[in-house]
Parts: C-alpha cells; structure tokens; sequence
C-alpha cells in the first residue's frame, strides 16, 4: 500500500508542484510579457527579467543580458546572448497558493517576488 501511494505521489507532484498546477503557455503570456519580473534565484540572489511582446527579452541576471523568448508545449523557452552560452533553456512557470515559481530544465526553482 505505501509503495503504490509513494507511485501516485510522485506521478502527480513535481519538485514540490502539484503537476497540474503548472501554468499553460497562453496563461504565462498574460501573466509574464510586457511586465517586469523581480525574482529571487534558489541561491537567494535577486534578478528581474522582462518578456516583451517582440518576443525580445532584458534581464538583470549575470551582470545584464538580452536574448530572445518563445512559448513552447509546456511553458517558455529563453535563449540569451551569454548566459549559458547562447543555448536555449525551457521553463515551466507554476501557482503555489499566492506565489508563482519557475522551474528550470535543471528541476531548480526561482520564486516570482513581484510583477510590475
């Protein structure tokens, strides 16, 4: 019995997310572009980010960067010009109670501070 309620609970809980808490793609576009968003790295290091309707994007993070974004199947997809070296990374973006958090390709999370 605890085996196949471990098997469910990790089936529907990611990284301390509910699965279907994750935020569609067209529900981030609302939330996230054209705003500024103050977020707080795992690290506990602050940075800000902006996704314009362009789909160009500014950030605060590694001393300052500009790259491009897109929406993918599950949540976003950043490619900047030097932060990790011009590749792109998808993101998952997801509600916990009055927070949202990204999730990274790595499983990290960072938490949505503020959206302006």
């Amino acid at each position: 019995m605890k085996i196949a309620f471990s098997l469910i609970a990790t089936i529907f809980f990611v990284n301390g997310v509910l699965a279907n808490d994750f935020l569609k793609p067209d529900q981030i576009q609302n939330l996230l572009v054209g705003k500024k968003v103050l977020g707080q790295a795992v690290s506990g290091a602050m940075f800000d980010f902006q996704m314009n309707s362009d789909f160009t994007a500014t950030t605060s993070a590694a001393g300052g960067d500009t790259g491009k974004w897109r929406l993918s199947e599950e949540g976003y997809c950043a490619t900047w010009t030097k932060i990790r070296q011009g590749t792109e990374a998808c993101f998952k973006v997801s509600k916990l109670g009055a927070n949202y958090f990204v999730m990274g390709p790595d499983g990290s999370r960072s938490r949505i501070v503020r959206i302006d």
